[in-house]
This record gives structure tokens, sequence and C-alpha cells, in this order.
């Protein structure tokens, strides 16, 4: 199991500074703020990746949750920012906010919550599908959604790229080659 956690460690943050880099060019901060985040999301693993192999493995993972909602905050404002007049852009925000509340359950699970039997007194999720599950459902509704927002963004700017690639060109035209008519030659 540390296996598959090491690689969670390592893909959580890296995902969040990727959804956050995504938000922030929709947004249109400049490539810096983009640049910054990715390096801090790599300094995210490096350090998760030191607890887990430095046998502090009890205390990994607090910095990964703290790390996806700072990034999913700040990716909220930086579409609602923007607007959602733009298509997909409504979409990415739902996306992000669903990661927000994901993140939230986590943290704000009582300490009930993470034990088993019948020391989960007092906790609102059931011991089946516990907070994680809600967390993870939350985190995978928001990949779709995020998804179908950056789809809608994109496919909407290859629509503007060809209508304006089609303007230039007919623009570049010559009058003459315009003006000229076709004839059978029967």
């Amino acid at each position: 199991w540390l296996f598959a956690w090491l690689m969670a460690i390592i893909v959580l943050p890296l995902a969040s500074s990727a959804c956050l880099g995504t938000s922030l060019a929709y947004g249109e901060f400049g490539i810096g703020w983009i640049q910054l985040v990715k390096f801090l999301g790599l300094l995210v693993v490096v350090l998760e990746m030191f607890l887990c192999l430095s046998n502090q493995i009890d205390s990994s993972g607090a910095l990964t949750v703290y790390w996806g909602i700072i990034t999913s905050s700040i990716a909220c404002f930086a579409v609602f920012r923007r607007g959602c007049k733009v298509p997909g852009l409504c979409m990415i925000f739902l996306g992000t906010l669903m990661r927000v509340v994901g993140y939230m359950v986590l943290v704000t699970a009582p300490a009930s919550c993470k034990t088993s039997g019948i020391y989960r007194v007092n906790c609102p999720y059931p011991e089946e599908f516990n907070h994680n599950a809600f967390c993870h459902l939350l985190i995978a509704a928001s990949v779709l959604a995020f998804y179908c927002g950056v789809d809608a963004k994109y496919t909407r700017d290859q629509e503007i790229a060809n209508w304006e690639l089609l303007q230039a060109a007919q623009k570049s035209k010559s009058p003459q080659a315009t003006n000229r008519m076709c004839a059978l030659a029967w």
C-alpha cells in the first residue's frame, strides 16, 4: 500500500497544480504565475516524498490536501474573475468548486471518522462510504466537469480561429479573382 500511497502523493499535488495552471491560463494571467504554480506543486511533491521515505508516513498527505484546497480556491477565483460568459469557463468553475468541497470534506471530518468500529461515534459519514470516499467522488466528478469545460473552451477557440482565418483569406483575394464568371465551353 505504501507504493500506491507514494504514487498518490506524487500525482495529487501535480494534478492540483495543473488545474490551477489551466484556470490561470483561461483567466488570462501571465505565464510567470503558471510556472510558479508548477514549481510550488513540485516542491510539495518533494516534501511529501521526504515525509514518506523518512518514516513520517502519519504526517504525509496533509500538505497535499492543503495544497489542493489552496490551488482549487485560487482556481475558482481566477475563473470567476474572467466570468462565465466565455464558453466552458462555467464548467471549469464548477469543477474547481467541487475540488474545494471535496478537500474540505477531508479537512472538516471529525476525528471519530478517522477510526473504525465503536470509536466512530458522532461521525456523519457511514463506515462503508466514509469521508475519503466522498472526497474521491467529488474529485472524480470535478475531473469530468473540468474536462468538459476545457473541451468547450477549446472548441469555441478553434471556431473563432477558423472564422478569423476564413475572413483573412477572403480579404486577401484580389478583386479580379472574385469578379470572374465561370462559363461552360459549349
